[in-house]
């Protein structure tokens, strides 16, 4: 799900009593902006199926189970899904039955609509108030060209506007039916027929952002990437830039490629940045506007994970198997490598490899170590980690053999001079016992015996920063060396000469979710580290923070906060004039006052904390005034 914006979403308590509803549709649709004028005066959420989930604001159902569909030769996106308007819908996710395909609300919007964009069969359209009455139905209309090869000249959307809320909407046809890009819409300051003159409180709702990228311009600065929506209240889409102390960066700015918990990035020697989110590359100017000297490449499957910027291009990893431009009848075949050229251009460079290939660390001189979970590569059995000439048509380097175990995955890699810290799952390297961590030549491949770092676990994230290696995973893992015992730690710091854990270093993440970047701070010592959490040593900070040496919250420089937008729902008790509201939140303003809060007015109740079970969040809420507040099932919250 994408949200363009999202205003604070709270329910003025409304009469059931129906407003004029106002029915949009068929009108051809290639992209967010072909949204009708007078749909929606709030602001507009959209799914467009692109992360392979659907929003937990909307339940989808249809006559056959509904099935998300990946970009193919045939599948029907909306036309700029891949952010080109070239006729073709084939680079986009989309989603499939044969019917009817409804979409329910769980929040009730007050305009809301859906973009049919193929199926067979006439197309009608209808929507349903908050009591389950109709609002009205458009069609059957004939749209359907019997063309299935991802045209998008017939995409049209149909939609509606309701003053008074929108329980669902539904697409029917006698055949099948592809749709793309469900929006709605929320704008209750703007509703009539109102129970009470609530004021329109806004008291700050944050969810932590995931950040699953941290890369450091030679200025100093930061790019953070992943599913962000907002650093520090200001709307940021999937990238954004901060200043070496922590803070927003305004001139840098992007919207070619939407938030994701799957964006990878690469900065060159010019400052310009490389983005994949599986599905395409792009490369950004400075200050994130697309750079469209270098022509976009799309992967099939979308599976591009790796990047290396190479002195006459970029190498791109992951577990495709073809690449094209503008239509995937005219790919390519690479399989889990490509490189391009500075100007985006495939070049002749043709190294395959049989498995994924999940990391890529430049090392000069043309060539590149390769980690994944191949077993063979080029033409030279190698296991989960290979040496590569980046020149001409590529080749692997034979003289380069670390003789990883198997079965092994190499999930990340810290290079320092000539020698290779290596990460994943395994347990021996060059027929020595190594638990999930090592340290090779990178000209080799031959096990250092010396560094006898290990872990308990398969471990995800390597930097290294001054001397010292940092790694980590999505979980607690305990860590230590060959000799020693293992210690539990959320990131551990070990010594880059013997292995040695530093058993003073154990810095605690609060509702950390995924695996932390580490980076160099403003000063020797001090440590950038991102990912997704909401505190870090009982000291708020959402997804970001700078980190003193011995691994205490640093409390001296501001650091932006970076956040996306909380999935919510609401309740108003018109007695006593509060309102309620919950979902994936973490704070409220500066108090951490996870999934559940009521206030009056604009003031938040901090000391009113009832339990909520996790799989109420993000649902719909109903309030009884003296009974109490329960949930769309009707079980009583409290």
């Amino acid at each position: 799900m994408r949200t363009l914006t999202y205003p604070l979403a709270i329910s003025l308590c409304l009469l059931s009593a129906l407003a004029h509803a106002q029915l949009f549709g068929p009108i051809p649709y290639l992209k967010p902006a072909d949204a009708p004028p007078g749909f929606s005066d709030g602001t507009l959420n959209l799914e467009d199926f692109e992360d392979q989930r659907i929003a937990s604001d909307i339940a989808i159902r249809g006559n056959i189970p509904t099935t998300l569909v990946a970009p193919s030769t045939v599948t029907d996106s909306v036309d700029y899904d891949d952010r080109a308007l070239d006729g073709l819908g084939r680079s986009g996710h989309t989603l499939q039955s044969a019917g009817f395909i409804r979409i329910d609300f769980k929040t009730r919007p007050q305009s809301a609509g859906v973009v049919w964009t193929d199926g067979g069969g006439a197309v009608t359209f209808e929507a349903f108030a908050t009591d389950g009455s109709s609002l009205g139905t458009s069609g059957p209309h004939a749209l359907a060209d019997g063309n299935a090869s991802g045209g998008t000249a017939e995409d049209r959307f149909f939609g509606v506007r309701n003053v008074n809320g929108i329980k669902a909407i539904e697409i029917r046809a006698n055949g099948g039916i592809e749709i793309d890009h469900v929006q709605w819409s929320v704008n209750f300051a703007a509703s009539s027929n109102n129970v009470a003159a609530f004021a329109l409180p806004n008291p700050g709702f944050v969810r932590v952002g995931t950040v699953v990228e941290l890369e450091r311009f030679s200025d100093g600065s930061f790019l953070t990437a992943g599913e962000i929506s907002a650093l520090d209240g200001v709307s940021r889409t999937g990238l954004a830039k901060l200043t070496p102390l922590g803070l927003l960066d305004p001139g840098f700015n992007q919207d070619s490629i939407p938030a994701s918990v799957f964006l990878t990035t690469a900065i060159d020697s010019a400052g310009k940045v490389y983005v994949t989110d599986g599905a395409r590359l792009i490369r950004l100017n400075n200050d994130g506007t697309l750079d469209t000297s270098f022509a976009r490449i799309n992967f099939n499957p979308t599976f591009a994970r790796a990047l290396a910027v190479l002195p006459d291009g970029i190498l791109v990893g992951g577990n495709f198997t073809s690449v094209f431009r503008n239509s995937s009848a005219d790919a390519t075949t690479r399989n889990g490598l490509a490189k391009l050229d500075v100007n985006g251009n495939l070049t002749e460079f043709n190294v395959g490899a049989n498995g994924n290939v999940a990391v890529l660390k430049t090392l000069g001189n043309g060539q590149v170590l390769a980690g994944g979970n191949f077993t063979t590569i080029g033409s030279l059995a190698r296991t989960a980690l290979a040496a590569l000439s980046t020149n001409g048509s590529g080749a692997v380097d034979a003289s380069f053999n670390a003789q990883v175990s198997s079965p092994a995955s190499i999930l990340d890699m810290a290079i320092q001079g000539n020698t290779a810290f290596v990460a994943g799952s395994f347990s021996s390297v060059g027929g020595v016992a190594r638990s999930a961590l090592a340290k090779v030549s990178a000209s080799t491949g031959a096990l250092d015996t010396v560094w006898q770092g290990r872990a308990s676990g398969a471990v995800q994230k390597l930097d290294i920063v001054d001397d010292s290696l940092y790694a980590n995973n999505e979980n607690s893992t305990s860590y230590g060396s060959a000799t020693g015992a293992l210690t539990p730690r959320q990131l551990a710091r070990f010594d880059l000469i013997n292995g040695t854990l530093d058993a003073s270093f154990d810095p605690q993440f609060t509702q950390r979710r995924r695996v932390l970047h580490v980076r160099a701070g403003d000063a020797s010592g001090r440590l950038m580290v991102a990912g997704n959490f909401s505190a870090v040593n009982a000291v708020s900070r959402l997804s970001i923070s700078q980190l003193n040496a011995n691994g205490t919250t640093d409390t001296v420089l501001p650091i932006a906060r970076i956040a996306a937008a909380p999935r919510m729902s609401v309740a108003c008790d018109a007695s006593q004039q509060r309102i309620y509201a919950q979902g994936d939140f973490d704070q409220v303003g500066n108090l951490t006052l996870p999934r559940f809060v009521r206030m009056q007015g604009n003031a938040v109740d901090s000391n009113w904390r009832p339990p909520v079970p996790v799989s109420t969040v993000g649902i719909t809420l109903s309030v009884v005034p003296g009974v109490g507040i329960f949930n769309e099932s009707l079980t009583r919250l409290r």
